[in-house]
């Protein structure tokens, strides 16, 4: 899957990763393939949410990436 924005270090691996999601759903690959994405080297993944979606939108991230 592709972010909406991503931030890469000298050697083109990606540092940082934002999505933004403020009412569609989350892909099958969200929020894994990012952060699969960023552990070779580690950096941050960034979800940019409106204030009414976080509470709704935190614990489907936090289980999706557990899968």
């Amino acid at each position: 899957s592709r972010s909406d924005l991503e931030g890469h270090d000298a050697h083109g691996k990606p540092v940082v990763v934002f999505e933004n999601k403020f009412w569609a759903g989350l892909s099958p690959a969200q929020p894994v393939d990012y952060l699969r994405r960023l552990a070779e080297r580690g950096g941050v993944l960034c979800f940019v949410v409106p204030e009414k979606r976080m509470l709704t939108l935190w614990p489907e991230l936090l289980q999706s990436a557990q899968r």
